[in-house]
């Protein structure tokens, strides 16, 4: 069999600055059109900051080194935010969109996601979702719930104190979670609710049971990619080996106050986290089961086993994939220019 020559050396480089000028070039096209990355961030900074519990939040982020940037949203696959972790330490990033008000609630969601990981303690740690796939699945569900129920929280403060921006820039382009969110505040006014406690709740309840399809999909597609890549049963030992285990999560009373009052009594997570499993499609929770079991077996596993199981874990996690997708309607955000001239470029 003939071997294919690796790229040469030349080549790599100029395929390197071509990406760098590109990504230079849609940087500043971002802030051209919108505002300078520095000045969104200190605005959106400034306003968390006048809001009740904003300013702690901040200093928290300073305390854990919490880096927050304002970025293209190329830079973070076209999302509105994304909280990173890992040994080099935390960084928030939020697009630059030049919605200043959506932005602000993007950076609140985005601070949730931050003291869910300080009281989870893994701040330091870049732990995948490999092991324990159905308690991580719905965890996982939950702290997205969790910040957004947060999120909505204080949009709906500010539009009480007369500064209805931040619900209306949340509720303007209404798909996934905050489609069902708004369908929500429209049915179930948090007026009609005994208190702020008791809407947050419900909101919460909704939202894991409606609200997250397209976080579903993207579960599934990472399992996907993760046998995908491994083609054989040692390939995936050493996946398995390699992959960090999460901490156990126990929100302390700075996440659970938004929910429950102090002398409440307060449901443990896992016994939640049964429950959200139990309303799981009956096909996604077989298929968790069986990613668990594979997982866990992996060092007593044949070739063979492994290859059963691995083509139908890749058919199974690919028809859940589509399917949540197809429920949240998610589509592809169309490529930018200068997407589709890197696309052209082969880089």
């Amino acid at each position: 069999m003939t071997k294919l020559a690796p790229p040469k050396k030349w080549l790599q480089d100029a395929r390197k600055r071509v990406t760098l000028l590109l990504a230079t070039a849609d940087d500043r096209y971002v802030q051209w059109k919108h505002c300078t990355h520095r000045a969104a961030r200190a605005e959106i900074m400034a306003r968390v900051a006048a809001m009740p519990g904003g300013a702690d939040l901040l200093k928290s982020a300073k305390k854990h080194g919490v880096k927050i940037y304002v970025v293209r949203p190329g830079r973070i696959d076209d999302v509105q935010g994304r909280f990173s972790r890992g040994p080099a330490g935390a960084v928030i990033r939020v697009a630059n969109r030049g919605d200043i008000a959506r932005m602000t609630t993007t950076l609140w969601h985005e601070l949730r996601h931050m003291q869910q990981h300080i009281d989870r303690g893994d701040m330091k740690s870049a732990a995948g979702k490999l092991h324990n796939a159905q308690d991580e699945h719905v965890i996982g569900m939950m702290i997205e719930a969790d910040a957004f129920t947060a999120q909505t929280l204080m949009a709906l403060r500010e539009a009480k104190n007369g500064n209805p921006e931040y619900i209306d820039a949340m509720m303007a382009k209404g798909g996934g979670a905050r489609g069902c969110i708004g369908k929500f505040l429209k049915n179930s006014p948090p007026e009609s609710f005994p208190d702020e406690r008791h809407f947050a709740r419900a909101l919460f309840a909704e939202i894991m049971e409606n609200g997250l399809p397209r976080y579903s999909a993207k579960y599934f597609e990472r399992h996907n990619k993760i046998f995908n890549k491994a083609a054989s049963v040692d390939q995936f030992r050493k996946v398995v080996a390699e992959a960090g285990r999460a901490s156990p999560f126990i929100p302390t009373e700075k996440l659970s106050g938004i929910y429950f009052a102090a002398n409440d009594s307060v449901p443990a997570v896992n016994d939640l986290a049964r429950l959200f499993l139990e309303k799981q499609p009956e096909d996604a929770r077989t298929t968790l089961a069986l990613i668990e079991d594979t997982v866990t077996k992996a060092a007593a596993l044949k070739e063979e086993e492994f290859q059963q199981a691995r083509d139908t874990i890749l058919e199974r996690t690919q028809s859940l994939t589509d399917s949540f997708n197809k429920k949240a309607g998610y589509k592809k955000p169309k490529p930018t220019f200068f997407k589709r001239l890197r696309s052209a470029l082969g880089i």
